[in-house]
């Protein structure tokens, strides 16, 4: 059995939680903390076990010693897409992480944009009474369709189900899913989304799923539909969204990840119409480190026992 005594630990960006794991599961090692990039890039030689978020491309190939990757989220493309990273590094995600969390916010999400939260408190702020912002379309009776019907997709599918929705949806293998009466796969996502009163989309970025919802996708839904995407950007043209928008044939959308983030200042999202804009904190909460720390410790036990660590990654697949 190998055990690593040394864990580098790279998670600036995350910097409004603690930049270090729960040290009680990782018992006695030495963990060496990367306040940055720049430190990073300069350990990389020696480094063998490496806790990061969305570390800086192409350097791997300077990693001669690395062999195990735990990104801490479900979204390991950062690493995936990377060919200089040897394929002989183990690479293991958090995936389950943020549940229940991410399926709460959906459905807060859901509610904001369909009961017109944001533009109440605008209201508010302006101390303006203006009773006649009506809501959208009715959430109970009405039909959501997920994209990716994984552990938070399938919670999420649980809470809308119990809101009195007809659930369908999208998941890889169109294996059935509780609460959903109609899961099919990628390829035949129009009969699914057709019809749809709220689309939310939780699908990892993969080569499959980049461009998955685009103007085809969002015309196809009912008019005056609900958007909810918390997935990652990349997965949803946000083109095709802000024209949707523009047109009104969808009535709001909540979206929580971009193609490039942080969000530029000078960003048009930030002051589109009827779009909530929020900064990937879906699966924010406050044990959030513990939950990173137990999962870390998990799979890299599992590696060094040479056992599949129940995070790893397929690099096929992408998640």
């Amino acid at each position: 059995m190998t055990r690593f005594e040394r864990i580098h630990v790279h998670l600036p960006i995350l910097e409004h939680y603690a930049n270090h794991p729960d040290e009680q599961r990782l018992g006695d090692r030495e963990l060496v903390i990367l306040e940055d990039d720049d430190a990073l890039l300069a350990a990389l030689p020696e480094i063998e076990v490496l806790l990061a978020f969305r570390p800086p491309p192409g350097h791997w190939a300077e990693a001669e010693k690395l062999q195990f990757i735990q990104v801490p989220g479900a979204g390991a493309d950062s690493l995936t897409s990377q060919t200089d990273l040897s394929p002989d590094v183990a690479i293991c995600n958090a995936s389950g992480s943020h549940e229940p969390e991410m399926s709460e916010f959906v459905i807060a999400m859901l509610h904001a944009v369909t009961y017109r939260v944001p533009q109440l408190i605008d209201q508010q702020r302006a101390h303006r009474w203006r009773s006649q912002l009506i809501p959208g379309l009715a959430i109970e009776g009405g039909t959501m369709c997920i994209l990716g019907l994984g552990t938070i997709g399938a919670n999420v599918a649980r809470r809308a189900a119990a809101l009195g929705m007809d659930v369908v949806g999208v998941r890889h293998s169109g294996k059935p899913v509780d609460h959903v009466s109609t899961v099919v796969t990628p390829d035949r996502r129009l009969e699914v989304i057709s019809g749809a009163t709220a689309l939310v989309i939780i699908t990892p970025l993969t080569e499959e799923t980049r461009g998955l919802v685009g103007a085809e996708e969002l015309a196809a839904l009912a008019p005056g539909a609900v958007v909810v995407d918390v997935s990652r950007g990349g997965v949803m043209e946000i083109g095709a969204l802000v024209d949707a928008l523009d047109a009104r044939h969808v009535f709001g959308a909540a979206v929580d990840v971009y193609d490039t983030e942080p969000l530029p200042a000078d960003s048009p999202l930030w002051d589109q119409e009827h779009l909530l804009v929020t900064p990937h904190t879906a699966g924010s909460s406050s044990d959030y480190m513990r939950r990173i720390s137990n999962m870390f410790a998990d799979n890299l036990e599992a590696f060094e026992r040479g056992e599949t660590p129940p995070g790893l990654v397929n690099r096929t697949l992408g998640y």
